[in-house]
């Protein structure tokens, strides 16, 4: 374990009067196989959270901590394997960045996600409503044209990386949408739109 984890580890331990609905610690073979089933490893502290503390169903709000396999899962029954599965299985409709893994569930589609394609990466709130994207079939003027605008959903940085995010939900402020500075990707979702029929050059606007 990273020696930076251990302090906030601590104190999550020592509120276990925020902890009554968390899951039973995480498995070695479990984290494992949600490593493996992920395709890359978690961060060190999300994977010291659940090992250490529990295999999710803490965290502010309504307890939306997602586990790893076997553990908890939010209210549509996902946990961070099969939600990270489900993003990014729809590039065309709903590009989504690799490894940007979504780890809690505030309700009403509302998220935040761990960027695990660094070590200490930012946790990015996303709301969909907040999307900025146009599909050619949703509009009849437009039947023969790919996706016309950013296909990137709009998302914000809730913090600056997890131990953060965890810190103010000791603290008791957590509350949902709180960040305000939008996020990119360092490396853009790959998108496959469909070909115009005529030969016009069309650009995607990333």
């Amino acid at each position: 374990m990273h020696l930076m984890t251990e302090p906030i580890i601590a104190s999550i331990l020592g509120r276990p009067d925020l902890l009554k609905d968390a899951r039973p610690r995480i498995s070695r073979s479990d984290l494992e196989a949600t490593q493996e089933s992920l395709g890359f490893e978690l961060p060190d502290l999300l994977r010291t959270l659940y090992l250490e503390v529990g295999n999710g169903g803490f965290g502010p709000h309504f307890k939306g901590f997602m586990g790893g396999i076997n553990g908890h899962e939010d209210e549509l029954g996902a946990n961070i394997v099969s939600r990270y599965h489900l993003c990014r299985s729809s590039p065309e409709r709903h590009p989504w960045p690799e490894r940007l893994l979504t780890f809690f569930n505030w309700g009403c589609a509302c998220t935040c996600s761990l960027d695990c394609s660094h070590a200490d990466g930012p946790v990015i709130f996303h709301d969909p409503g907040y999307d900025v994207r146009h599909y050619a079939e949703d509009d009849f003027r437009r039947q023969r044209d790919p996706v016309v605008e950013d296909p990137v959903p709009e998302m914000r940085i809730e913090a600056r990386n997890l131990k953060s995010w965890l810190q103010v939900w000791l603290d008791g402020t957590a509350k949902m949408g709180y960040g305000k500075r939008r996020w990119r990707p360092a490396t853009k979702p790959v998108t496959s739109a469909p070909e115009r029929v005529d030969d016009r050059q069309f650009k995607l606007k990333l």
